[in-house]
């Protein structure tokens, strides 16, 4: 198949210019980041590649370099789709084949859009490999010459592979955003908004808890017990923890408050959920699993908190929303897209 020649040192880029709206004509090679200076003009897509040379054994194409597809003329490799079932964990499984080429078709139709915009270098999965090869290179020479390789000292297939995939969605999804392309309208926000009611503008309950720490140790469940009976029967806590002198490591008071649940429930789950299944007067324990040992809680109050209103949570919902835009024109430079499959 004839096709521009791409590396990491010479690279042909096409150039920039507008696709939504017109018919999706894309010809070109698939996506690594970052390379040399855009020609004049962008090159002439590749024809198809021809059938009879395309034609995929159904037990190693996913090892052997075959073209099992192609997407606008561009080939979509056996070893390709391979690192498209690892990064979204797709069945390789014959049987599952369908699912794993929509996939990859999907990927590959966003590289070559990254492509036309003169976003990325190449479509080319050969050209990935290579370029593998190139930046683990450089990281070798700068280790033996002295210097600091920052980040990973060595990037595998899988890892590069998933890097190249997701700049080439993020060059995309930013050039569209900046040419105006994923702007929401005020319906479509409002829309949002009522559809996501709960993700964004529902706040969960402020709720205050007596929080008490003690030593995992059979002294310390002996007493925990006993505190759990007291309190459950509305002994205070003052008064309970006087019945267990010098067993108790920490009694203080936890506040769970719209803004401190985010942080507590991502570096806290199991306590942030014991927290929150609380009602007033209840109680129960669970262990340390920061410090060690048990902690025990018991609800004081709880208090709903109102919903927020659209202008206070707008970035996030015009966030959501132009990222529903941005699916929804992938689909239709997908639908756009000829494929050609010879798996079959």
């Amino acid at each position: 198949m004839a096709r521009p020649t791409t590396s990491a040192l010479s690279t042909a880029r096409p150039q920039r210019g507008p696709l939504w709206g017109l018919p999706l004509a894309l010809g070109a090679i698939m996506g690594l980041a970052g390379c040399a200076a855009a020609p004049a003009t962008a090159p002439a897509p590749p024809a198809p590649l021809n059938q009879t040379t395309g034609v995929a054994p159904a037990t190693d194409w996913l090892t052997d370099g075959t073209v099992v597809a192609t997407v606008s003329g561009h080939p979509l490799t056996g070893p390709e789709l391979a690192q498209v079932a690892d990064l979204m964990s797709l069945d390789q499984a014959p049987g599952q084949t369908d699912q794993l080429i929509r996939a990859g078709v999907r990927i590959k139709a966003i590289q070559l859009e990254a492509w036309r915009r003169g976003l990325i270098a190449s479509v080319d999965f050969t050209d990935l490999v290579a370029e593998l090869e190139l930046v683990n290179q450089s990281h070798r020479d700068t280790a033996q010459a002295g210097g600091v390789v920052y980040g990973v000292s060595r990037f595998d297939l899988a890892t590069h592979f998933a890097r190249s995939v997701s700049a080439a969605r993020t060059a995309l999804w930013n050039d569209l955003a900046a040419n105006g392309q994923l702007e929401p309208s005020p319906a479509q926000l409002t829309a949002l908004y009522q559809r996501q009611f709960d993700q964004v503008a529902a706040q969960p309950d402020s709720i205050s808890l007596d929080l008490i720490r003690l030593p995992a140790t059979a002294a310390g469940l002996a007493a925990a017990q006993a505190l759990l009976e007291d309190l459950a029967a509305g002994v205070t806590v003052e008064q309970a923890l006087a019945a267990q002198p010098g067993l108790v490591w920490e009694a203080t008071v936890l506040e769970v408050t719209p803004e401190s649940a985010y942080e507590l429930a991502k570096y806290r789950p199991a306590l942030h959920s014991a927290a929150t299944a609380l009602r007033p007067g209840q109680v129960t324990s669970l262990s340390d699993d920061l410090a060690g040992g048990l902690i025990l809680l018991r609800c004081r109050h709880r208090q709903s908190n109102p919903p927020l209103p659209l202008a206070q949570v707008i970035d996030q919902v015009r966030g959501l929303a132009q990222d529903e835009l941005f699916e929804r024109l992938i689909d239709e430079l997908v639908a756009a897209s000829p494929v050609v499959r010879f798996d079959r």
